[in-house]
């Protein structure tokens, strides 16, 4: 075999696999964009089973800190006056101090606990909807146990989680601007979405290459 052939050889399956990689990733946001992306057929090798094993405990270990993460964003979403109130303390503000006067980020704090307080002197009934806003975190959190039982036949609701995290970005900014939530504050939401799908994506590709064995 010539010296530049298995170079050539190395470069050409690179490319296979970046072509199924990208078809893969477009899938999950863009189902039209399978008709231009369609991952080139390569020979697929079977990986040892200390290595599966070994894949197997990364992504159970990586869902259940994603999992973790969901759990503890749905269980602090209920007592928000009292952690704001904490919050506040921690800065120097006790509970007789209003947002007039402040700036920034003290400004911002004050006026949610002062918008809190006063809707539950009030309004209590509307914090009823902000349960419902944990209770949805916890519930999504369940969706994850199954590719935690099974990675391999449940990919898809890694996929799923991936999209929910990109849409996280566009809901941010547009909603939360229509909402006048402060652009740093809406910065820090789609931080949520970018945090978010690195340990998805890392166990869905995990997933492919226990996948690409068993099919092997």
């Amino acid at each position: 075999m010539k010296p530049g052939n298995g170079h050539r050889k190395f470069r050409h399956q690179a490319a296979n696999q970046f072509s199924s990689d990208v078809h893969d990733i477009f899938r999950v946001f863009w189902l039209p964009a399978s008709i231009f992306f369609r991952p080139v057929n390569t020979p697929r090798k079977t990986i040892p089973a200390d290595h599966a094993a070994r894949l197997l405990r990364r992504i159970r270990w990586m869902l259940a800190f994603f999992i973790g993460g969901l759990v503890l964003s749905g269980v602090t979403a209920f007592p928000l006056l009292h952690e704001l109130n904490w919050l506040c303390a921690r800065l120097g503000f006790d509970a007789t101090v209003l947002p007039e006067g402040h700036t920034g980020l003290d400004y911002w704090l004050l006026q949610v606990r002062h918008a809190l307080a006063e809707e539950q002197a009030r309004f209590p009934f509307l914090a009823y909807g902000t349960d419902w806003l944990a209770f949805a975190h916890i519930v999504i959190a369940f969706f994850f146990v199954a590719p935690l039982r099974d990675p391999v036949r449940n990919i898809a609701v890694l996929r799923a989680g991936m999209a929910a995290c990109v849409a996280v970005i566009p809901l941010a900014l547009i909603a939360g601007g229509v909402r006048g939530i402060p652009l740093y504050w809406r910065l820090i939401d789609c931080s949520f979405g970018v945090i978010g799908i690195v340990p998805l994506w890392l166990v869905w590709r995990w997933t492919r290459r226990l996948e690409e064995s068993e099919n092997g």
